[in-house]
């Protein structure tokens, strides 16, 4: 986005479940799903706003 001088002003990440976030749906198909820690979550969102900081 710096490249090209772009202003977007949001941005959105799709990422894999998290334990806690499965939980809340009943018919949610949990054997087919990747998770992911929640501490691994915000360290992979941290790295992609940093990312995009610096």
């Amino acid at each position: 986005m710096k490249k090209y001088n772009l202003h977007i002003p949001y941005i959105f990440v799709h990422t894999a479940c998290t334990k806690e976030s499965i939980e809340m749906v009943t018919n949610f198909p949990r054997d087919e799903k990747v998770l992911i820690t929640k501490e691994d979550l915000v360290k992979g969102l941290e790295a992609v706003l940093e990312s995009y900081i610096s």
